[in-house]
């Protein structure tokens, strides 16, 4: 801020309507200055990515103000204090309230409903404990509500609340009273109550709730099977369902119709057994890993041709493949964006690790030139590795281990000059492995546990790698150093042969 700001005369800078003050370490002493800066023509203040430690009085006098940015703040600040400083002509024009991430305290008290404007109120990650005020589900125009990642106790007794999303997720308890209550949401697109304690019985409310297309309710110690019932009801709208990490198990049922173009789907971490069902080709995401599935992975060929990105692993790599057929994509990856056109699948990554999955190698994998990530790691596979998958040149990390692969390492792989992560340990193979500078500049441990294994960068030799050459290939400029030792042997073997002759003969002689 230039250091003359304080003198900025109010009368020249009312007609101020938008002013942006985030990312510049303030503290509260600029409030000074800043009081000169705003008038009833401010409309929207960002004071986020600061060290202030509250808010003055005045600015809840500011009439037209619609949206207060106040995220990323270092200074702990109590949030009854921070409404009570807006709970002037401020409170019945804000419609937007951002300051999530910052150090607020306190509970989300009763204040709250002075704020009758209010369409979306994000608070979450910070350090809010207490009661959440039920007044918060009688905002009359509250669009959306985000608490998360807090230690608030809720008790969503909903009321008449319009409130189109709502996530509760990572809060020390969520205590639900009775169905009635949850059920009333009956506006509610949008839902997370990860990590909310619901367990251990399922929470049946949820099917009333017919017009959600975002559902997620991981992490709950929630026990049992799922009906039937509960898959078909939101056909062709759900477009995104998680059910991680809880003890769910049983089979799973067809999903193919329940689901929009490019859902996502998580129910890794469970215990689903079965075969993997039917899935749509168009899913954005789909995440069965660390289950009891079993069974081909032949589904992976029929559908790899619609899907947009398939995510079926563990949070170890937690990789997805992105593939659609359409002329051309542009795909984001590590920060870097890609253009592909006219390109079999457009998939960046495919991870089926960590089931019970069994097969051979599916040769159209290799046809997947843009691949960047492979997983199989974790399986019952079998079979060689398609002598072609060195044409797969862009990938970067390849993990078939922990399965039943046989037969050689393909001498192709030492085309793959950009794998940074490679793991074939505990399979069947054998042979030498390929010389490349990728190949050998991996750990042992990645070759480890194939008994026929031999060759860089594992200890065990080769057959035939005992026999020396004195005289193999040359590096550039050690061609006339070769000769020479060459020679020199030759004719130190020659000179000594002739000596020993001519000994042995002055010997005869002089004795005959």
């Amino acid at each position: 801020m230039h250091p003359h700001s304080s003198y900025v005369n109010s009368s020249s800078s009312s007609s101020i309507q938008f002013l942006d003050l985030s990312d510049n370490n303030l503290n509260s002493s600029m409030y000074r200055w800043l009081f000169l800066l705003t008038s009833n023509r401010l409309l929207s203040l960002h004071l986020s990515g600061n060290m202030l430690d509250g808010i003055p009085k005045y600015l809840g006098n500011l009439c037209s103000l619609t949206s207060l940015y106040f995220y990323r703040n270092s200074a702990v600040v109590n949030f009854t204090d921070f409404l009570n400083n807006l709970s002037g002509c401020t409170s019945v024009t804000l419609r937007g309230l951002y300051a999530p991430s910052s150090q607020l305290t306190g509970s989300l008290p009763d204040e709250i409903q002075n704020f009758s404007s209010l369409q979306h109120l994000l608070l979450h990650n910070n350090t809010l404990n207490g009661t959440m005020s039920e007044k918060v589900w009688e905002l009359p125009n509250l669009q959306s509500l985000k608490v998360s990642s807090n230690s608030l106790v809720i008790t969503p007794n909903i009321g008449k609340s319009k409130v189109l999303y709502v996530d509760l997720s990572n809060n020390s308890l969520v205590v639900i009273p009775s169905k009635a209550h949850i059920s009333k949401l009956y506006y509610v697109k949008y839902i997370d109550l990860s990590a909310c304690n619901l367990g251990p019985l399922f929470p049946k409310w949820i099917q009333t709730h017919k017009n959600l297309t975002y559902l997620d309710i991981s992490n709950n110690r929630i026990l049992g099977t799922i009906s039937v019932e509960f898959w078909k009801s939101w056909p062709s709208q759900l477009m995104h369902l998680d059910l991680s990490s809880n003890n769910f198990n049983g089979k799973i049922s067809d999903l193919s119709s329940n689901f929009g173009p490019m859902a996502m789907i998580d129910l890794s971490s469970n215990n689903f057994s079965g075969p993997i069902p039917n899935v749509p080709s168009t899913l954005a995401s789909l995440n069965l890993s660390e289950n009891k599935f079993y069974g081909g992975i032949s589904f992976l060929c029929q559908i790899v041709g619609g899907l947009l990105q398939y995510n079926i692993h563990s949070y170890g790599g937690n990789m997805s493949f992105i593939g659609t057929y359409v002329d051309n994509a542009m795909v984001e990856w590590q920060g870097n964006e890609q253009e592909f056109t006219n390109n079999l699948g457009l998939l960046t990554s495919i991870d089926l690790s960590s089931n019970n999955l069994t097969g051979k190698f599916p040769n159209e994998l290799v046809d997947l030139h843009q691949l960047l990530v492979l997983n199989l790691s974790k399986n019952a596979l079998f079979g060689e590795i398609p002598r072609k998958i060195g044409e797969m040149m862009k990938l970067i990390t390849l993990d078939l281990s922990r399965n039943n692969f046989l037969g050689e390492i393909p001498s192709s792989m030492s085309n793959m000059t950009l794998l940074s992560y490679l793991d074939v340990s505990y399979n069947k193979l054998s042979g030498r492995i390929p010389s490349s500078t990728q190949l050998q500049s991996f750990e042992p441990s990645r070759y480890t546990g194939n008994v026929g294994l031999c060759g860089p960068p594992l200890a065990k030799s080769c057959r035939g790698d005992e026999v020396p050459h004195i005289v193999g290939e040359r590096k550039s400029g050690e061609e006339g150093v070769d000769e020479l030792q060459r020679w020199f042997y030759i004719g130190g073997c020659t000179g000594f042969a002739t000596g020993f002759w001519m000994s042995w003969e002055t010997c005869i002689f002089s004795l005959c």
